[in-house]
């Protein structure tokens, strides 16, 4: 496991109530010098890596159990109550990079061009009247993700689910893509 610089080693994510307090305070860190920077660079990427790392497992842990409610509520918990949160100090965050003197200098290096591209994009399509449009989109498409997961077909006396039965379409028999 990598060791974590900016969040405790055994953080995880259950509350916007308990992510905040990391956001507030890299929002209102004081950089005063290049190697400040750096160090700010590197504690934004560690939250937003755990951020979208927690998403990402509990997206993927859903779509597994389709079935499971309990996995459903705590994606749709996330994308409702913690992700919505999470959009105002993403583009305060891309603000603050994109005023720094030492972006510049950054940006010449490889390494940061294209970051530093893309926080520019952010910050031109931001809009903070989307953010409840983003997380009502999210929750459509797991209701659909679970209606087309939970859905099965019988296909030479077996229950398959679409998936699963999308494989036989890939045979070169062609009665049996029928």
């Amino acid at each position: 496991m990598h060791k974590r610089i900016f969040l405790p080693q055994n953080f995880t994510i259950n509350t916007w109530t308990e992510l905040k307090p990391y956001y507030d305070e890299i929002v209102n860190k004081d950089i005063t010098i290049k190697s400040d920077f750096e160090l700010f660079l590197k504690q934004l990427s560690e939250l937003e890596s755990v951020v979208s790392e927690d998403l990402a497992w509990k997206y993927i842990k859903m779509t597994c159990d389709t079935t499971n409610k309990a996995l459903e509520e705590k994606y749709l918990d996330f994308v409702t109550n913690i992700q919505p949160n999470i959009a105002p100090y993403d583009d305060q965050l891309n603000q603050k990079i994109e005023q720094s003197p030492f972006t510049n200098e950054l940006g010449k290096d490889e390494a940061y061009f294209i970051y530093f591209r893309a926080i520019d994009n952010a910050i031109k399509l931001y809009r903070e009247k989307n953010i409840p449009i983003h997380a009502e989109l999210q929750t459509l498409a797991q209701k659909y993700g679970s209606i087309t997961g939970s859905m099965s077909v019988e296909l030479d006396g077996k229950q398959l689910t679409l998936q699963q039965a999308s494989n036989y379409l890939k045979e070169t028999d062609r009665e049996k893509r029928k």
